[in-house]
C-alpha cells in the first residue's frame, strides 16, 4: 500500500496522541488515586485500568504504523516500528479477549463470574462494559488485519474500524444528549465517556494510517466529482443530525414541546 499523505499522517497521529493523553490520565489518577484523573476529567464513571491500558496500547499501535520522517529515515526505523505496532496490537487483542471473556461468562453465567485482570481493579467489579470491550478487540482485529499484504483484507480492516467509529459516535451522542442510560446493560459496568471518545479517535486513525487508495480513505480523498461531493457533505450531514438531535433533546428537556411530537 502506498504512504498516507502529509494531512492524512498529521490527523491519524493526532487521534493517536489523543487516545494516548486519555489513557496516560486515567492510568495515572488509578495509580494516584485521584477521581478526576480516573475520569480524565469528563461525565460518567471512570474507566477502568484495563480498558486505560487498552487505548492506550490501541495509539501506540497506530502512531507506529505511520511513516515520518525522511525516506531514508524511514526505512530504517520500519522494521522497528512494526515490531512495536505488532507487540502492541497482540496485548490490546488479549485485553480485549478477557473482557470479552468476562462479558461471555457474565451472560452465560449471570452473577457466577470469573474475572480477568492485568492491573489492579477495585475489590468488587461489575464486568466490563460491552461497548469498551467489544470496541478494544475490534481495535485490535482491525489493527491486525491491516498488517496483511491482501488488499480485500485491507478493506476489512477499515470496515472493522468503521464500526469502531459507530460505536464510539453513537455513545458521544448519548452522552451528549443527556441519554448515557440507554448504553447501560444491567449486570455489567457503564460505558465510560473517556472509552467512547478513544473508540471514536481509534475509528478515525486506523483507516487513515492504512490509507488504501481502493477504500474508504482512497474513496473521500480522490480528485474526482463524487468523492469531492462526499468531502462536502458529509462533515454538514453529520453536524446538521447532531445539532437538531441536541435541539430537539434540549426542547424536550425545558418542556417547549413533548417527545410525542
Amino acid at each position: 500500500m502506498a504512504p498516507p499523505p502529509p494531512l492524512a499522517s498529521r490527523i491519524a497521529l493526532a487521534c493517536a496522541g489523543l487516545v494516548f493523553l486519555l489513557a496516560s490520565a486515567i492510568l495515572a489518577g488509578w495509580a494516584l488515586d485521584h477521581e478526576e484523573l480516573k475520569h480524565a476529567f469528563m461525565p460518567g464513571v471512570a474507566a477502568m485500568p484495563d480498558t486505560a491500558l487498552g487505548l492506550l496500547l490501541g495509539a501506540i499501535a497506530v502512531a507506529a504504523r505511520i511513516p515520518r520522517g525522511l525516506p531514508q529515515v524511514a526505512a530504517g526505523s520500519g522494521r522497528w516500528a512494526k515490531r512495536v505496532s505488532l507487540a502492541a496490537t497482540l496485548g490490546l487483542i488479549l485485553i480485549g479477549a478477557m473482557q470479552g471473556l468476562e462479558i461471555a461468562a457474565a451472560f452465560i453465567r449471570g452473577a457466577e463470574v470469573f474475572y480477568f485482570g492485568i492491573l489492579p481493579e477495585p475489590p468488587y467489579q461489575l464486568p466490563p462494559s460491552p461497548q469498551a470491550g467489544l470496541a478494544l478487540l475490534l481495535t485490535g482485529l482491525a489493527l491486525l488485519l491491516a498488517r496483511s499484504r491482501w488488499g480485500y483484507v485491507g478493506h476489512a480492516a477499515e470496515w472493522v474500524a468503521f464500526l469502531i467509529f459507530l460505536v464510539g459516535l453513537i455513545g458521544i451522542s448519548a452522552y451528549a444528549f443527556g441519554a448515557a442510560e440507554i448504553l447501560h446493560m444491567r449486570g455489567f459496568a457503564a460505558v465510560p465517556a473517556a472509552a467512547l471518545i478513544g473508540s471514536l479517535a481509534l475509528g478515525t486513525a486506523i483507516p487513515l494510517a492504512i490509507y488504501d487508495r481502493r477504500g474508504l480513505v482512497g474513496l473521500l480523498s480522490a480528485k474526482n466529482g463524487g468523492s469531492v461531493m462526499l468531502r462536502k457533505m458529509l462533515p454538514a450531514a453529520l453536524a446538521v443530525t447532531f445539532c437538531f438531535g441536541w435541539i430537539f433533546v434540549g426542547g424536550v428537556n425545558r418542556g417547549w414541546f413533548s417527545a410525542a411530537a
